[in-house]
């Protein structure tokens, strides 16, 4: 057997040249491109939301098509009223009037439908205030100050509060924003508050300086 000795710059430029007769060996990754991560949904927030309302909901996940248009989103199979994507990792939709039960939530990406996500839709309950009686005998009220998210059922776009009456007699309230309600004893009495028509204020007419404020939002 003949033993072929080559210098290091042969062997380069054979290498180089792939010349016949020498086995041409590529570093290891060379020339293999990273795979590109596909379009998904990793969780959406919150993960339930009342019947009859529209509320929005932010979807997380990757390359979502931030362009308008190109990314949709349904629940149920019903269209969002709007989709918003400031950025390809999250997006924002507003859901739809939808009924009491588990709707499934898909995002859709520049046609391709990604992994869907399941929202509980649960029946509404506006909020709840108790009136009550402190220790001087006057009206007041369990809270004093209520964030309320959730728009009224079946009117997108308000929200509401329900004031129940838990003393032994019948209190009236009086307020700038919402009229004068006479609430009997042990009753309850809604209120639908128009959106960023507040805060509204609510006062016993009993105590005038008890008050109860709601924030819209």
């Amino acid at each position: 057997m003949r033993v072929r000795i080559v210098t290091k710059s042969a062997l380069s430029a054979a290498l180089v040249a792939g010349a016949a007769g020498f086995l041409v060996v590529a570093p290891v990754g060379a020339g293999v491109a990273s795979a590109t991560p596909v379009p998904s949904v990793s969780k959406i927030a919150p993960v339930s939301a009342p019947a009859g309302t529209s509320i929005p909901i932010v979807i997380h996940g990757h390359r979502f098509d931030t362009a308008p248009g190109m990314t949709t989103v349904t629940f149920g199979g019903t269209p969002a009223v709007s989709v918003s994507c400031p950025s390809p990792s999250k997006c924002t939709a507003i859901t739809p009037n939808l009924a009491v039960g588990v709707v499934s939530v898909v995002v859709t990406t520049d046609g391709v439908p990604l992994n869907p996500e399941n929202l509980s839709v649960t029946a509404y309950a506006a909020p709840e205030v108790r009136m009550l009686l402190n220790a001087k005998g006057h009206t007041i009220f369990s809270v004093t100050r209520l964030m309320d998210s959730y728009p009224a059922q079946g009117a997108p776009g308000f929200d509401a509060v329900t004031i129940t009456n838990t003393t032994a007699g019948d209190q009236t309230l009086t307020g700038p924003l919402v009229p004068t309600t006479l609430i009997p004893a042990g009753t309850s009495q809604t209120f639908a508050l128009a959106v960023n028509g507040g805060p509204y204020v609510f006062f016993s007419s009993t105590t005038p300086t008890a008050a109860l404020t709601v924030k819209t939002s």
